[in-house]
């Protein structure tokens, strides 16, 4: 969850106090979102402190790339990923590329003074955490209502109902009784945490990226702290510090929420349809961890687990017009985004209005805060640090025996501990936990004096330590080190890196060295005596460390600074279709959120369908269907704060106009108000007839709108060539002198054709034809001749500088020669296009030096997506995909541009597809029937699962039998050939390996299966691996049931040796401890000459192709390897 706004916050008081490690005062970077962490209460103020249930049972989030639904269960289809956290969103600082920050300790969670300290009339009491809601006394506080005798009454009719109601549950309980489930609990109210990643950005800041965040890194080392989850996936909690003081009593340690908020504040309302306003009084209640304004109603409740945003300010506009909120009540409105429990794919808004500036910063800082305490708290616990599990185990006893007891009695039996690993997310079969606590309970005799059948707490840690022991990281542990009593050397450590994780350590051997150093050293006393670097070992729990770590990433991190400096259409660029849906294309929601999702993803071409509002001012929407309108001001407002937030190389708008001209000016000076010298207004001094790079445009918004001039006439009349005619990217044949007979280059030929390079080459010159074309027809030819009016404003076609769309007459017209040009075509009509022959050689030519869209069929109603591999592999940069659909074309998206310079939202085309290849050591014979291919071998050994998370809509009696699929995707796949005609989804790939599937256990399932691929393809660099986790049927696999988790990587970033795989769910979102460990082995890539035989064009002649080849000879000159784009 995150909270936005664009006043900055109080100062924060200072984390230096003596109960704390000295890692907590060392110098970091700033983090407005930082706790307090003195873990006394002021003297000078009473507090209601947050009950140890705030922070129970259930899950945490995760590292890598987008999470939200925090459940105690997570649903195998959550709620999309609209937008990226981020807390208190105000306008973004530049982003620092590369630049990781030192994270703080998970710190026990304390409002900032500001909002419990310092106003004398927030007076708060301490509760227990037995006490209460309606217990309290009146003598104790002061109503939050205030004075008036409305509001008095309103609280004591709400006393009234929840007492009423109370008792009709009870009743109904008792006519009714529900047996609860050991197995999977329903209640939420006793949830640890969120279950998934969300990205806790600064209060003042969105700008914090999702990687290197960390809720774990709980160093006791002075160094600047790696960041990340080193411990989340099995390290030794014993390695960590305390962040959790035993020492300090059990409800200070869970901080504190001012009283006013517990006992329910007066608010307003607004429902989102009717616009109608309500009076309100929302409670926040830290024993569930909810927010409610009428308990008698379970709908009318919201989970604090279950917030994505809070936002307030700058991103609020289009939700101010729509609720037609009074200018003097703005400073205090704010919106609540959700998730909703059992709803895939669905979101809610709870618009309210605050009745002063105290509640409203109340309810938008509590609520930030203590959702970031609640990811920290869950993360510590589901990575088993000792001090979380203490918090924990104190929890427990303290609802079963009270604040007052004897360490005698606390204990819990095996049924209890059985109920902790479910709501711990240890989802093992109740014989594993049973061998466990009677082998605890054996050793017992030997060291512990207590009494009774069940397990103190030292037993109960020991339990903890013994389930998360990582057999299959021992193996390899014992493995590669010569003595595993002493541990691991440097030397051991550096060679394991080089030969089996492939690393180049001697690039950077410091980094290496100080990362052997860093996790050798983990576990140690502050103040002891630390080795010499040469006598340094590490321990088989600090080796699981680094194994689960980001310095292990599975894909390339982002180098600190790098340039994209190749013309901008070399580039596959990272882009979406429709930007401003959150749904469906018939019926969804259009929203601004969708911008904010798309760009804090990475994007870099975001669409906007403009039409004529009120007062010729500009709206967005989808026309002629049902969905719903936003201003185009705060859509232009919203791309201008997050357009750089995740990376600075240039934005594309791509616009859709459909309104008037009066309108298309006002979006113009709309644009160039707001964007100001952000905006490419005009050519660039050096690039006036070329495309520029990416880093020539670093942080430049570009828009991509159609011609506004009207052509001339003369310059479309005359004969048109069609697709035949030869590339203007290639001179022609010298007449005298028979053409070679091979497709490739003999070296006589060669010597006579020129490579092209689109960086020298300015302008495109025209190769006259001098034989008909026999895909001429009349309807073409008139067509040709006809002058199409521009309805585009001459204003608004003016910031085309870099992108102007032209209407597609041919790849070889005038205007499709101009370097600033761009075909955008519907997955249908680039079909068309894309038929075997010289039709989509010349659409392959075209892509390497100019640029293309390809966007969904109309027909996708459900916003589903095409397989993108169909547009990569010819070239074009823009495959425009629906965002808030995570299909496998999503997938495959998030793939392409993850992981070192391609998490930019750009990515470099291969050689050949940005100019024509030779092939100079072959002859003309050689390549008679034959093309270049190239062959890709690889390894991938499935050992084992960490942490799966139960899906909600598994029965309660059925167990968690997870098996893994893995598949890999290649843009040379027959079986998406009528992909875009069709309209149908990305099939399955058959290159399928299916592991075992292990009954009962979803915590440590071992699968060991090994999966050899040997792939032939022209395009090595579109080769994908998607990893399924999926649940087991009782009577065997299941075909049909959506997967429990994904991951999808592209094969040229994945990293060799035992790798760490995040996993994320249906969503898109990352779920924190749930991940794979695998083994990644990858051989060289070979070429070789494949036999190939010509491909006839669909409803085509074969003789008439071959004749025209025949006689056309003259015209083409000799086919490299790039004429035979063929898949």
């Amino acid at each position: 969850m995150s909270v936005s706004a664009d006043s900055p916050r109080p100062v924060l008081p200072s984390t230096s106090s003596p109960m704390l490690p000295d890692l907590l005062q060392t110098k970091r970077s700033s983090r407005p979102s930082q706790v307090r962490t003195d873990l006394v209460p002021p003297s000078h103020a009473q507090l209601v402190v947050i009950p140890p249930s705030a922070v129970s049972n259930s899950s945490a989030s995760t590292l890598w790339p987008s999470s939200q639904h925090g459940s105690p269960t997570q649903s195998t289809e959550a709620v999309t990923s609209l937008t990226t956290p981020s807390s208190l969103q105000g306008s973004p600082d530049s982003l620092e590329s590369g630049q990781e920050k030192g994270l703080e300790m998970v710190t026990p969670f304390q409002l900032p003074e500001a909002i419990v300290g310092k106003q004398p009339d927030q007076t708060t009491v301490a509760l227990s955490r037995r006490t209460s809601n309606t217990s309290l006394g009146g003598s104790a506080l002061k109503s939050p209502l205030g004075s008036t005798t409305a509001m008095a009454e309103a609280t004591k009719s709400m006393s009234l109902i929840r007492r009423t109601s109370s008792s009709l549950r009870n009743r109904a309980n008792g006519l009714f009784p529900r047996r609860g489930s050991s197995t999977h609990p329903r209640s939420r109210d006793g949830s640890v945490g969120p279950g998934v990643m969300r990205r806790r950005g600064s209060m003042s800041n969105p700008s914090t990226p999702y990687d290197n965040i960390s809720p774990f890194e709980t160093d006791s080392d002075d160094d600047a702290v790696l960041t990340g989850t080193d411990e989340v996936f099995g390290g030794d909690g014993a390695l960590r510090e305390s962040c959790f003081p035993t020492s300090t009593p059990l409800a200070a340690s869970f901080g504190s929420v001012p009283i006013s908020l517990r006992q329910g504040t007066p608010l307003t309302k607004i429902a989102n349809k009717k616009n109608s306003r309500k009076r309100i009084v929302l409670t926040l209640d830290p024993d569930s961890a909810k927010i409610w304004w009428d308990r008698t109603k379970a709908s009318k409740c919201v989970y604090v687990d279950d917030i994505k945003e809070i936002r307030t300010a700058g991103d609020i506009g289009q939700y101010l017009l729509d609720a037609k909120v009074e200018e003097k009540d703005r400073p205090r409105f704010f919106s609540l985004m959700y998730a909703v429990p059992g709803k895939p794919n669905t979101t809610k808004w709870l618009h309210l209005i605050a009745d002063n500036d105290k509640t409203f910063n109340d309810w938008t800082r509590t609520l930030g805060e203590f959702s970031r305490y609640r990811q920290d708290f869950a993360a510590s616990l589901m990575a088993f640090n000792d001090d979380a599990v203490r918090v924990y185990w104190d929890r427990e006893m303290e609802k079963r025996f009270g604040a007052v007891r004897s360490k005698e009695v606390e204990q819990i039996e095996f049924t209890d501990v059985e109920q902790v690993c479910r709501n711990l997310h240890i989802h093992a079969s109740t014989d594993a936990l049973r061998r466990i606590f009677d082998a605890i309970k054996a050793k017992r005799l030997s060291y512990s004096q207590g009494l009774g059948s069940g397990l103190n707490f030292d037993e109960f840690l020991e339990f903890v330590r013994m389930m998360k022991t990582r057999e299959d990281v021992r193996r390899v542990y014992l493995e590669h080190t010569a003595d595993p009593e002493a541990g691991m050397t440097k030397h051991e450590f550096m060679q394991f890196l080089r030969l089996v994780q492939c690393e180049n350590v001697d690039e950077d051997l410091a980094t290496w060295e100080a990362t052997f150093g860093h996790f050798a050293r983990r576990g140690k006393a502050k103040d002891a005596d630390f080795p010499a670097e040469a006598d340094l070992f590490m321990s088989k729990s600090a080796f699981v460390s680094y194994l689960s770590s980001p310095s292990n990433a599975v894909i390339p991190k982002a180098p600190q600074k790098y340039d994209l400096d190749r013309p901008i259409n070399e580039y596959y660029i990272s882009s979406s279709h429709n930007t401003y849906l959150l749904g469906r294309q018939v019926a969804g929601t259009s929203s601004v959120e969708g911008y904010i999702s798309a760009l804090m993803g990475g994007c870099r071409c975001v669409e906007v369908d403009c039409w004529d509002g009120a007062d010729d001012q500009p709206v967005v929407s989808h026309g002629h269907t049902m969905t719903t309108r936003i201003s185009f001001v705060e859509v232009i407002k919203t791309i201008n704060k997050y357009a750089f937030v995740t990376s600075r190389f240039p934005l594309w708008i791509s616009l859709e106009v459909r309104c008037s001209q009066a309108t298309q000016v006002n979006m113009a000076k709309i644009m160039m108000e707001i964007f100001g010298d952000k905006l490419v207004q005009k050519p660039l001094e050096q690039y006036t007839d070329r495309l520029p790079s990416p880093s020539d445009l670093m942080e430049r918004i570009l828009i991509k709108v159609k011609k506004p001039q009207q052509p001339d006439p003369a310059e479309r009349t005359g004969r048109r060539r069609g697709n035949s005619m030869p590339s203007p990217f290639q001179r022609p044949l010298p007449d005298s002198g028979p053409a070679p007979a091979s497709p490739l280059l003999s070296p006589t030929a060669m010597a006579r054709t020129n490579r092209i390079n689109t960086i020298t080459e300015g302008k495109v010159h025209e190769t006259p034809s001098s034989s008909p074309s026999e895909c001429d027809s009349e309807s073409e030819k008139d067509s040709a001749r006809r002058v199409v009016n521009s309805k585009i404003s001459p204003v608004l076609g003016a910031l085309g500088v870099y992108c102007v769309g032209i209407q597609f007459d041919g790849f070889d017209t005038p205007e499709a020669k101009s370097f600033n040009h761009i075909f955008s075509f519907k997955e249908k009509t680039f079909a068309e296009k894309n038929q075997p022959g010289p039709s989509k050689r010349a659409l392959y030519r075209h892509n390497m030096r100019h640029l293309m869209r390809v966007y969904p069929n109309g027909g996708r109603i459900t916003s589903s997506n095409f397989d993108p591999l169909i547009y990569w592999k010819r070239g074009v940069q823009m495959a425009a995909l629906n965002w808030q659909t995570f299909d496998l074309g999503m997938q495959l998206n998030q793939a392409m541009f993850a992981g070192g310079t391609d998490q930019s939202g750009y990515v470099l085309k291969p050689l050949e597809g940005r100019q024509i290849q030779v092939m100079p050591n072959l002859t003309a014979v050689d390549c008679v029937g034959k093309r270049p291919r190239k062959r890709v071998s690889f390894d991938i050994d499935v050992i084992s699962a960490q942490q799966l998370m139960r899906p909600d809509n598994l029965g309660d009696k059925r167990t968690l039998d997870p098996y893994v699929e893995v598949e890999v995707f290649l843009a040379d796949d027959k079986r998406n050939k009528n992909n875009a005609v069709s309209n149908v989804t990305v099939e399955e790939s058959k290159r399928t390996y299916r592991s075992k599937f292990v009954r009962d256990n979803g915590f440590n399932p071992e699968f060991n299966m090994s999966c050899s691929f040997d792939l032939t393809t022209k395009y090595p660099d579109l080769i994908f691996v998607r990893f399924k986790v999926k649940q087991a049927e009782p009577k065997g696999y299941s075909d049909k049931s959506p997967p429990l988790a994904t991951y999808t990587a592209k094969l040229s970033n994945l990293k060799q040796g035992y790798r760490t795989i995040p996993l994320l769910n249906s969503t898109g979102e990352q779920f924190l401890f749930s991940t794979l460990f695998v083994k990644i082995r990858k051989g060289p890539v070979e070429v070789f000459m494949a036999d190939y035989q010509e491909e006839t064009p669909k409803n085509g002649n074969r003789l008439k192709n071959i004749g025209r080849n025949v006689f056309n000879q003259s015209n083409t000159s000799p086919k490299s390897s790039m004429d035979s784009g063929r898949s």
